[in-house]
């Protein structure tokens, strides 16, 4: 729900008049726009893999097991599914603006990418607290 709010909020600040030059200047670079955003959501997505490979290694740790008795387990491979569809959102736009360079294609390209950044750092935290946690059993 955090997450539809974020979006609604970036994509109603770029739509504000005082972001129109700033959107009109996204809109005159959209190819370069796209390859940097596009590469933004692979390399994230590798990150996000390599993530959940580490995860693994935490499986037989008193710690992760109390995690997942908790159902926080469930959250958090919930947050890494979401994080990969708003990557996958990026990535979409990202390819879209280059055949139609539309401002509003171009704001919701800057929206899905702070939405991406957002659950990246909030996923990245929680990662780091339970790996924190279960290491210092």
């Amino acid at each position: 729900m955090a997450t539809l709010a974020l979006g609604g909020i970036c994509f109603g600040i770029l739509s504000c008049n005082f972001s129109a030059p700033l959107l009109e200047k996204f809109c005159a670079h959209t190819g370069e726009l796209s390859s940097i955003l596009s590469g933004f959501a692979f390399t994230v997505a590798g990150f996000l893999a390599t993530i959940a490979t580490f995860l693994f290694t935490l499986g037989g740790r008193a710690y992760f097991e109390h995690y997942k008795k908790r159902g926080s387990f469930d959250d958090l491979v919930f947050t890494h599914v979401l994080t990969l569809m708003w990557l996958a959102v990026v990535f979409c736009a990202s390819i879209a603006i280059v055949a139609y360079p539309l401002p509003w294609l171009v704001n919701i390209l800057l929206s899905s990418t702070l939405i991406s950044l957002t659950l990246i750092i909030f996923l990245t935290y929680c990662v780091y607290n339970l790996t924190r946690n279960a290491t210092e059993e």
